[in-house]
Protein backbone atom coordinates (compact mmCIF):
# COMPACT_ATOMS: atom_id res chain seq x y z
CA UNK A 1 0.00 0.00 0.00
CA UNK A 2 1.42 3.53 -1.13
CA UNK A 3 1.95 5.89 1.68
CA UNK A 4 1.03 9.34 1.52
CA UNK A 5 1.62 12.53 4.16
CA UNK A 6 -0.57 15.75 4.29
CA UNK A 7 1.39 17.68 1.76
CA UNK A 8 0.62 14.75 -0.92
CA UNK A 9 -3.13 15.81 -0.16
CA UNK A 10 -2.09 19.35 -0.33
CA UNK A 11 0.07 18.97 -4.05
CA UNK A 12 -3.22 16.81 -4.84
CA UNK A 13 -5.81 19.43 -4.41
CA UNK A 14 -3.57 22.06 -6.07
CA UNK A 15 -3.21 19.84 -8.96
CA UNK A 16 -7.19 19.29 -9.10
CA UNK A 17 -7.56 23.46 -8.31
CA UNK A 18 -5.24 23.91 -11.87
CA UNK A 19 -8.12 21.69 -13.79
CA UNK A 20 -11.04 24.21 -11.92
CA UNK A 21 -10.02 26.97 -13.06
CA UNK A 22 -9.18 26.10 -16.35
CA UNK A 23 -12.76 24.71 -16.69
CA UNK A 24 -14.35 27.84 -14.97
CA UNK A 25 -12.20 31.33 -16.47
CA UNK A 26 -13.92 33.58 -14.58
CA UNK A 27 -12.81 32.39 -11.54
CA UNK A 28 -9.68 34.29 -9.67
CA UNK A 29 -6.66 31.37 -9.19
CA UNK A 30 -6.13 33.54 -6.09
CA UNK A 31 -9.09 32.36 -4.25
CA UNK A 32 -7.62 29.22 -3.80
CA UNK A 33 -7.61 28.29 -0.11
CA UNK A 34 -5.44 25.09 0.74
CA UNK A 35 -6.23 23.28 3.81
CA UNK A 36 -4.13 21.95 6.33
CA UNK A 37 -4.22 18.16 6.47
CA UNK A 38 -4.12 15.83 8.84
CA UNK A 39 -1.98 12.70 8.25
CA UNK A 40 -4.72 10.39 8.60
CA UNK A 41 -6.58 12.67 6.25
CA UNK A 42 -3.78 12.01 3.67
CA UNK A 43 -5.13 7.97 3.55
CA UNK A 44 -7.91 9.69 1.31
CA UNK A 45 -5.08 9.59 -1.72
CA UNK A 46 -4.85 5.60 -0.69
CA UNK A 47 -8.67 5.20 -1.45
CA UNK A 48 -7.80 7.14 -5.22
CA UNK A 49 -5.26 4.30 -5.79
CA UNK A 50 -7.50 1.39 -4.11
CA UNK A 51 -10.86 2.99 -6.96
CA UNK A 52 -12.77 3.48 -4.16
CA UNK A 53 -13.18 7.04 -5.40
CA UNK A 54 -11.90 8.79 -8.31
CA UNK A 55 -12.98 12.36 -9.74
CA UNK A 56 -14.51 12.53 -12.84
CA UNK A 57 -14.21 14.83 -15.95
CA UNK A 58 -16.72 17.55 -14.23
CA UNK A 59 -14.92 17.61 -11.17
CA UNK A 60 -16.67 15.51 -9.02
CA UNK A 61 -16.05 12.99 -6.56
CA UNK A 62 -17.65 9.41 -7.44
CA UNK A 63 -17.45 6.24 -6.00
CA UNK A 64 -18.21 3.62 -8.27
CA UNK A 65 -19.63 0.61 -7.58
CA UNK A 66 -20.95 1.14 -4.24
CA UNK A 67 -24.59 0.09 -2.89
CA UNK A 68 -27.10 2.47 -4.12
CA UNK A 69 -30.40 0.57 -3.14
CA UNK A 70 -31.20 3.12 0.02
CA UNK A 71 -30.25 5.81 -1.91
CA UNK A 72 -27.08 7.62 -4.18
CA UNK A 73 -24.61 8.29 -2.04
CA UNK A 74 -23.06 11.98 -2.05
CA UNK A 75 -21.15 12.75 -5.03
CA UNK A 76 -19.90 16.16 -4.63
CA UNK A 77 -17.59 18.75 -6.66
CA UNK A 78 -14.56 18.90 -5.58
CA UNK A 79 -14.26 22.64 -4.75
CA UNK A 80 -16.77 25.46 -3.92
CA UNK A 81 -19.48 25.63 -6.93
CA UNK A 82 -18.32 28.81 -9.32
CA UNK A 83 -21.81 30.49 -7.93
CA UNK A 84 -20.43 30.49 -4.79
CA UNK A 85 -16.92 31.37 -5.36
CA UNK A 86 -17.86 34.42 -7.42
CA UNK A 87 -19.83 35.70 -4.00
CA UNK A 88 -17.32 34.85 -1.29
CA UNK A 89 -13.79 34.99 -3.51
CA UNK A 90 -12.84 32.01 -2.34
CA UNK A 91 -11.85 28.74 -3.26
CA UNK A 92 -11.88 25.55 -1.67
CA UNK A 93 -12.78 22.31 -0.56
CA UNK A 94 -16.57 22.55 1.09
CA UNK A 95 -17.16 19.38 2.77
CA UNK A 96 -13.73 17.80 4.66
CA UNK A 97 -15.60 15.27 6.66
CA UNK A 98 -15.85 13.51 2.96
CA UNK A 99 -12.48 12.58 3.48
CA UNK A 100 -13.20 10.72 6.73
CA UNK A 101 -15.68 9.16 5.30
CA UNK A 102 -14.20 8.08 2.16
CA UNK A 103 -10.96 6.96 3.98
CA UNK A 104 -13.42 4.71 6.47
CA UNK A 105 -15.36 3.11 3.18
CA UNK A 106 -11.81 2.38 1.60
CA UNK A 107 -11.11 0.18 5.43
CA UNK A 108 -14.25 -1.15 4.88
CA UNK A 109 -13.51 -2.56 1.36
CA UNK A 110 -9.82 -3.45 0.95
CA UNK A 111 -8.83 -3.96 5.08
CA UNK A 112 -11.78 -5.63 6.48
CA UNK A 113 -12.63 -7.73 3.16
CA UNK A 114 -16.31 -5.88 2.33
CA UNK A 115 -17.38 -6.44 -1.75
CA UNK A 116 -18.32 -2.47 -2.56
CA UNK A 117 -21.94 -3.72 -3.41
CA UNK A 118 -22.58 -4.69 0.25
CA UNK A 119 -21.03 -1.25 1.45
CA UNK A 120 -22.82 1.95 1.35
CA UNK A 121 -22.18 5.86 1.78
CA UNK A 122 -25.00 7.85 2.88
CA UNK A 123 -26.97 4.89 3.94
CA UNK A 124 -30.58 5.55 3.89
CA UNK A 125 -30.35 9.00 1.92
CA UNK A 126 -33.77 8.65 0.23
CA UNK A 127 -34.79 8.82 4.29
CA UNK A 128 -33.79 9.26 7.54
CA UNK A 129 -29.96 9.49 7.00
CA UNK A 130 -28.59 8.74 10.63
CA UNK A 131 -24.95 7.59 9.48
CA UNK A 132 -22.47 8.04 7.42
CA UNK A 133 -21.55 4.71 6.26
CA UNK A 134 -23.35 1.29 6.42
CA UNK A 135 -22.59 -2.73 5.62
CA UNK A 136 -25.45 -5.25 4.88
CA UNK A 137 -25.74 -8.80 4.37
CA UNK A 138 -26.80 -8.78 0.86
CA UNK A 139 -27.42 -6.34 -2.23
CA UNK A 140 -30.99 -4.87 -1.10
CA UNK A 141 -29.54 -3.45 2.06
CA UNK A 142 -32.85 -4.65 3.79
CA UNK A 143 -32.16 -4.98 7.79
CA UNK A 144 -30.92 -5.79 10.28
CA UNK A 145 -27.76 -3.99 8.77
CA UNK A 146 -24.27 -5.24 9.85
CA UNK A 147 -22.56 -2.34 10.67
CA UNK A 148 -23.27 1.52 11.04
CA UNK A 149 -20.42 3.67 11.00
CA UNK A 150 -20.50 7.17 11.92
CA UNK A 151 -17.42 9.67 10.59
CA UNK A 152 -16.10 13.27 11.53
CA UNK A 153 -13.37 15.61 10.63
CA UNK A 154 -10.54 16.97 13.00
CA UNK A 155 -12.73 19.71 13.80
CA UNK A 156 -15.82 17.67 14.83
CA UNK A 157 -13.97 14.78 15.93
CA UNK A 158 -15.03 15.42 19.73
CA UNK A 159 -18.40 15.25 18.40
CA UNK A 160 -18.04 10.85 18.69
CA UNK A 161 -16.50 11.40 22.70
CA UNK A 162 -20.48 12.78 23.11
CA UNK A 163 -22.06 10.32 21.06
CA UNK A 164 -20.49 7.52 22.39
CA UNK A 165 -20.81 8.31 26.03
CA UNK A 166 -24.53 9.21 25.52
CA UNK A 167 -25.10 5.87 23.94
CA UNK A 168 -23.17 3.98 25.91
CA UNK A 169 -25.02 5.49 29.25
CA UNK A 170 -28.24 4.60 28.04
CA UNK A 171 -27.23 1.16 27.65
CA UNK A 172 -25.34 0.37 30.92
CA UNK A 173 -28.60 1.70 32.54
CA UNK A 174 -30.91 -0.22 30.13
CA UNK A 175 -32.79 3.14 29.65
CA UNK A 176 -33.66 5.14 26.71
CA UNK A 177 -33.61 8.99 25.52
CA UNK A 178 -36.49 11.23 27.03
CA UNK A 179 -39.49 11.91 24.93
CA UNK A 180 -38.59 15.29 22.65
CA UNK A 181 -34.84 14.38 22.37
CA UNK A 182 -33.20 15.84 18.84
CA UNK A 183 -30.15 15.53 20.07
CA UNK A 184 -27.55 13.45 17.49
CA UNK A 185 -26.79 10.78 20.21
CA UNK A 186 -31.18 10.31 20.58
CA UNK A 187 -31.01 10.05 16.68
CA UNK A 188 -28.36 7.51 16.55
CA UNK A 189 -29.59 5.80 19.31
CA UNK A 190 -33.40 5.17 17.69
CA UNK A 191 -31.20 4.89 13.98
CA UNK A 192 -29.41 1.71 15.90
CA UNK A 193 -33.03 0.74 16.92
CA UNK A 194 -34.38 1.11 13.44
CA UNK A 195 -31.81 -0.46 11.51
CA UNK A 196 -30.22 -3.14 14.16
CA UNK A 197 -26.71 -3.36 12.71
CA UNK A 198 -24.50 -5.36 15.26
CA UNK A 199 -21.96 -3.18 14.93
CA UNK A 200 -21.00 0.52 15.50
CA UNK A 201 -17.85 1.89 14.31
CA UNK A 202 -16.88 5.36 15.24
CA UNK A 203 -14.05 7.09 13.17
CA UNK A 204 -12.66 10.34 12.94
CA UNK A 205 -8.80 11.56 12.92
CA UNK A 206 -6.40 12.26 16.20
CA UNK A 207 -8.51 9.72 17.48
CA UNK A 208 -8.93 5.95 18.86
CA UNK A 209 -11.06 4.18 16.65
CA UNK A 210 -14.49 2.51 18.46
CA UNK A 211 -15.95 -0.41 17.53
CA UNK A 212 -18.66 -2.17 19.38
CA UNK A 213 -20.75 -5.04 19.72
CA UNK A 214 -24.26 -4.39 19.55
CA UNK A 215 -27.71 -6.26 20.88
CA UNK A 216 -31.23 -5.51 21.51
CA UNK A 217 -33.95 -6.46 23.41
CA UNK A 218 -37.71 -5.75 24.13
CA UNK A 219 -39.04 -2.37 24.99
CA UNK A 220 -36.07 -0.20 22.57
CA UNK A 221 -33.05 -1.45 24.80
CA UNK A 222 -29.57 -1.39 23.31
CA UNK A 223 -26.71 -3.32 24.51
CA UNK A 224 -23.60 -2.44 23.64
CA UNK A 225 -19.90 -3.77 24.17
CA UNK A 226 -16.69 -2.29 23.20
CA UNK A 227 -14.49 -4.87 20.89
CA UNK A 228 -10.83 -4.19 19.68
CA UNK A 229 -12.05 -3.90 15.67
CA UNK A 230 -14.29 -4.62 13.56
CA UNK A 231 -14.99 -8.02 12.37
CA UNK A 232 -13.65 -8.96 8.13
CA UNK A 233 -16.35 -9.83 5.54
CA UNK A 234 -17.51 -13.05 7.00
CA UNK A 235 -16.74 -12.86 10.47
CA UNK A 236 -19.23 -13.32 13.39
Amino acid sequence: MNTYDDQDLRAWFRAKAEDYFRAHPDVDPAWYRDLDFTSEEARFLWAVDEGVVYVDASGRFRLPGVNRSTGNPTEPGVFSRPETAMRTRVVKLEWREYLTQVVALAELISRYGWPKELVAFDPEAKGAWTFDLAAFRDPSGTRPWVIAAETKSPVSARELDDLAARLRSWSDTGTSPDPGDDSKAAKAFHGLLRTQPQWLWLVAPGRQRQAYRLAYHERGRLRMEEAEDLPRFGER
